[in-house]
């Protein structure tokens, strides 16, 4: 990619992107469909991220660009990258698309906690609120195609869907080229059947995938490694039963096995996790005698109330 110079300040080159968003040296981080890095929007001063990618003679980089601001202009959830402006430069030759600058992903988030989470707290912080954007997603018809780690942010309190670079519109035409664009999807998080048609069960391995390499130590690199984490091996996953039935239908090699979409698979997820909540909190549950000093306190605090329930508060 040409870097194209529109400006210099204090002697150094300064890169900018439309003339309005001057490029943050060294943030340049290597995508798959081309360059992200951290820029500034002299417009609002924000900093944001602006992702570049070349406008070169291939269709299939025209492709890539649609793709990806089509499929964020439908969507609008709290767990789903936000797009913020789009175009071409004419000057540079390239098309730019302009999100939210957040600079982690589920890697680094993952990294961060030195050792894998337990389902249930993964599941709350990561699992739920992913579901609730994949079910979104295909609510409105738009089929994210590349579901893994690297293209999951975290912006500190949760999990962004991003980088709808190779999505797809349900029911749209299949435009030339896109046999081409969904050979980018990464093994192992693609499911292994031949694409014949838009699948959005193919979304539903993804994300499963995703949620087991949060539960092992080392990467997924392969179908095997997957099949090695759902296993009763020493590296295989600590999770309750009902939960590896779950994960092992979504990940299963007979997309028929699979919950048909997000939406299905969302409603799943919930009701385990609701379910393993209930049972927790009946589990937590004691009785507790209370002395008459204890009881006549609480009538006075809450006189319309029994003292036995209102220690359920405290």
């Amino acid at each position: 990619m040409t870097v194209i110079v529109l400006r210099s300040a204090g002697g150094m080159a300064q890169e900018f992107i439309a003339d309005r968003y001057a490029a943050i040296r060294g943030s340049h981080r290597q995508g798959g469909q081309g360059d992200v890095f951290k820029a500034v929007d002299l417009d609002s001063g924000k900093e944001v991220a602006v992702k570049v990618i070349p406008g070169t003679k291939d269709a299939v980089n025209a492709i890539f660009f649609t793709r990806e601001t089509d499929a964020l202009a439908r969507l609008d959830h709290p767990n789903v990258a936000r797009l913020l402006d789009k175009g071409f430069d004419a000057q540079r030759g390239d098309y730019y698309i302009v999100l939210e600058w957040i600079p982690d992903s589920l890697t680094e988030w993952l990294a961060a906690l030195g050792e894998p989470p337990g389902w249930d707290d993964l599941c709350e912080t990561i699992g739920l609120p992913l579901s609730s954007a994949l079910a979104h997603a295909h609510a409105n018809g738009v089929l994210h195609r590349d579901i893994k780690p690297t293209n999951v942010l975290w912006d500190g309190h949760g999990p962004l869907l991003a980088d709808f670079g190779i999505s797809k519109i349900k029911n749209q035409v299949a435009a030339p080229g896109d046999a081409t664009v969904v050979d980018h999807a990464s093994t192992p998080y693609a499911p292994p059947e031949k694409v014949t048609k838009a699948a959005a069960n193919r979304d539903v391995h993804g994300l499963a995938a995703t949620l087991v390499r949060c539960l092992v130590p080392y990467e997924l690199r392969n179908y095997a490694d997957i099949s090695r984490a759902l296993s009763d091996d020493v590296d295989g996953i600590d999770v309750p039963e009902q939960v590896m039935d779950l994960l092992k239908r979504c990940l299963s090699n007979d997309p028929s096995n699979r919950p048909k979409d997000g939406q299905v698979l969302d409603l799943e997820l919930r009701k385990l996790h609701s379910n393993r909540s209930r049972k927790w909190r009946a589990q937590t549950e004691m009785a507790v005698n209370l002395t008459t000093k204890a009881r006549t306190q609480l009538l006075k605090a809450r006189a319309d109330s029994i003292p036995e329930r209102s220690i359920e508060t405290l």
